[in-house]
């Protein structure tokens, strides 16, 4: 993963210590498997739910997969589309998928 992400875990339940620092290496773990999801199926879209499971993260909260997902569109690394397929509970989810070169080349000259 070549872009940086500046805060990968967002400390809301204020832990300290070892214990922040075990949640923000997890966080960066699962934003580089998913990164790396993505860039193993250029052009393909993927929902957050259908992201947990392909990847097996059913122990993790789909919360924390669209976190990621979210640091990830932040860091120019993948694009949210404007289609959407039915999520695990009926409901429509959109898709993302790894952001194209010359769609970061774009971004910029357009900043």
């Amino acid at each position: 993963m070549d872009a940086t992400i500046a805060n990968s875990y967002f400390n809301t339940t204020r832990s300290s210590g070892a214990q922040r620092e075990q949640y923000e290496h997890q966080a960066k773990s699962q934003e580089e498997v998913i990164y790396e999801y993505f860039a193993s199926r250029p052009g393909m879209e993927y929902s957050p739910s259908q992201v947990r499971e392909y990847l097996n993260l059913t122990g993790a909260p789909i919360t924390s997969v669209r976190r990621a997902i979210t640091n990830l569109t932040n860091a120019s690394l993948l694009t949210k589309t404007d289609r959407q397929t039915a999520g695990p509970y009926g409901r429509p989810e959109y898709l993302w998928t790894l952001k194209r070169n010359d769609e970061a080349q774009g971004d910029l000259f357009h900043a």
